[in-house]
């Protein structure tokens, strides 16, 4: 997620300020939106809609490449098929 959408959802849902650029209507869809997500030691999760007790870690973009090289380069990792290394980094 870019780091200003980041921002501003982790503002709203701290203090309830909406950003002020948006019309009503943007400013329902926000509210709608920020509705999917918590905030937990001061990180970003958004709430799983496969499992609501699960919370998934928002990662921003600059954090983006050192996941991605973890969960591939690391000598821990290993190389599965698609859809269970997409798997295992969603959770």
């Amino acid at each position: 997620m870019d780091i200003q959408k980041y921002n501003q959802i982790l503002l709203y849902l701290q203090h309830q300020e909406t950003p002020q650029n948006l019309a009503l209507r943007q400013t329902k869809s926000f509210i709608n939106l920020c509705k999917n997500f918590q905030i937990k030691n001061n990180y970003l999760y958004k709430i799983d809609k496969r499992s609501k007790n699960n919370l998934l870690r928002v990662i921003r973009r600059f954090e983006m490449e050192p996941v991605l090289y973890m969960m591939h380069n690391d000598p821990t990792a290993r190389h599965f098929a698609t859809d269970i290394m997409f798997n295992k980094i969603r959770d």
